[in-house]
């Protein structure tokens, strides 16, 4: 039988768990006991930001205990499948998320799940100001609106907008708004979020601004193949972010969404005029028509 130490005990009142030598100075006869259990293993609770944050097991361990205040420390006999709850708040920090041996659990879920079958150690994670939606990238044309937001938690929050680093005079709330988009408005936005304890920087949101719809700088080019041969076309187009949308014979195909478009191996139903919409926030615009003959008369 496999068995773990798990701590000693002095005339009843048990030391800390792992602790495996023991100092004593005895003026009497002393009932010490080393504790052993089948295999075992021990979960250790902690926070970081504040500290004695109250956790609940769902699970009590081998000595009967299960909710603590950080850091704590259970033991479970293997294969113990527990979950451990977190406040939302604690100590003016808000839980941003649980760390379990260094993996990162998902954002703001307070619950966790995890099997004991070896020591484990699980964090969970606070922070006086965390941003729950990141600003989003956007395009838009001349004269159009730009609208980013974001979305953060924390107490008396400030907010100030950058463009390429650069603050934005009168730019203060969790959203931004331009009106009508200039050329020089195009660039990378974030915003610091904070408050009298800390402060933190959203991802970037990138804008492109265009000025017209788009235009084909490549139209594609018609082939002659044989069956079972290859066909391969490419369209260029500049005007910011671009959609691409191929069609044969005016039908949309599905999947075909990006500068090139491929056949492999090509058949006789393959044949066909072949072009491509390539659309931005403008409008769009619609190639030439390529002209695709497969035929057993093109082959040698």
């Amino acid at each position: 039988l496999l068995t773990d130490f798990v701590r000693w005990r002095v005339e009843g009142s048990d030391f800390p768990v792992g602790e495996n030598v023991l100092a004593l100075t005895m003026e009497a006869p002393t009932m010490v006991t080393a504790v052993y259990l089948s295999v075992t293993s021990v979960l250790t609770v902690t926070s970081t930001g504040p500290a004695g944050v109250p956790i609940a097991l769902s699970e009590a361990d081998v000595y009967g205990d299960s909710d603590g205040n950080t850091d704590f420390v259970r033991v479970y006999h293997d294969d113990t499948e527990l979950s451990l709850t977190a406040p939302a708040e604690a100590g003016g920090r808000f839980f941003s998320r649980w760390v379990i041996d260094g993996q990162q659990g998902a954002s703001f879920q307070e619950v966790a799940t995890v099997v004991v079958s070896e020591d484990v150690t699980a964090n969970a994670v606070y922070a006086f100001v965390i941003i729950t939606e990141e600003p989003q990238s956007m395009g838009a044309c001349v004269g159009q609106s730009i609208n980013l937001s974001v979305t953060a938690i924390g107490n008396n929050l400030a907010y100030q907008w950058k463009r390429d680093g650069i603050p934005l005079g009168g730019e203060t709330s969790d959203m931004l708004t331009i009106e009508a988009a200039a050329s020089e408005d195009a660039g990378a936005y974030t915003v610091e979020i904070g408050n009298a304890n800390a402060s933190v920087t959203s991802a970037q949101a990138l804008v492109t601004v265009v000025n017209a719809t788009p235009i084909i700088t490549s139209q594609p080019s018609g082939a002659d193949v044989c069956p079972g041969g290859a066909v391969f076309m490419f369209a260029g187009a500049s005007g910011g972010v671009l959609d691409f949308q191929w069609l044969k014979d005016g039908v949309e195909i599905d999947g075909a969404t990006s500068a090139f478009f491929s056949i492999s191996p090509a058949t006789l139903g393959d044949s066909g005029a072949y072009s491509v919409e390539v659309s931005n926030q403008c409008g769009s615009v619609v190639s030439q028509d390529a002209i695709i003959d497969v035929d057993d008369v093109h082959c040698p």
